[in-house]
């Protein structure tokens, strides 16, 4: 697949900077309401790229480094405000190699913690290591699971269901590549009763992250951020 050259990266380095500050204070009210809140690396070119076929390459270098330092900044500034909470919550980074931009810091409290801890199909990490994280604070203890994306046999049963055509050859020669390569799978049962198959398509790794034991101070969570 070819991807589409990004330019522009002073301006993009500049808008990872307005993205942290943005991102830096945790919605309590919201938390409270639903129990749980996310950010995104909602940064152009990679923000609503299709799920599947992304056309931008990842941030390398500098962009990538400057947004691994928000990530742990926000996730630095959500801890602060949780632990005022004074009760249990979760709070880890979900960062996805090599999908860099896909990645997020995820908190939740309540029914959502439980949830959480089972959202991903983990794997050793002794047995996955990873620069990424090195790049990371040393403070943090990682998990590593199957970065995924998902798609339906059913979405392939007619080229009705598509826009583009080539879209639907794309998604089919997909399905075929799954059934082929013993892809995990799911049989779910949809909203109307019927069943269908859900194929999971393996694009790297996932490393969810934490740091333990470890309170911030408002020092160093402002040290990025402004």
């Amino acid at each position: 697949m070819r991807f589409k050259k990004i330019r522009g990266h002073s301006r993009i380095q500049q808008n990872i900077q307005s993205w942290v500050n943005e991102s830096a204070d945790l919605d309590i009210k919201r938390l409270k309401e639903f129990n749980y809140q996310y950010i995104r690396v909602d940064l152009l070119p990679w923000l609503n790229q299709p799920i599947i076929k992304r056309s931008y390459k990842e941030p390398n270098k500098l962009t990538k480094q400057l947004i691994l330092n928000g990530i742990e900044a926000i996730y630095d500034s959500w801890k602060y405000q949780l632990e005022k909470l004074d009760q249990p919550y979760y709070l880890k980074i979900w960062l996805n190699e090599p999908r860099i931009s896909k990645s997020e810091v995820v908190c939740g409290i309540n029914g959502k913690i439980e949830e959480f801890e089972n959202s991903f199909y983990k794997i050793n990490s002794e047995e996955n290591k990873s620069n990424l994280i090195n790049q990371m604070n040393s403070d943090f203890k990682w998990e590593c699971a199957v970065d995924e994306d998902f798609i339906f046999e059913s979405n392939v049963s007619s080229s009705e269901n598509y826009f583009y055509k080539k879209e639907f050859f794309s998604d089919r020669r997909l399905i075929k590549k799954a059934k082929k390569k013993g892809f995990r799978n799911e049989i779910v049962k949809k909203s109307n009763g019927e069943e269908d198959i859900l194929y999971f398509i393996p694009k790297g790794k996932i490393w969810i992250g934490e740091k333990q034991n470890h309170k911030p101070t408002i020092k160093i969570i402002r040290e990025f951020v402004v």
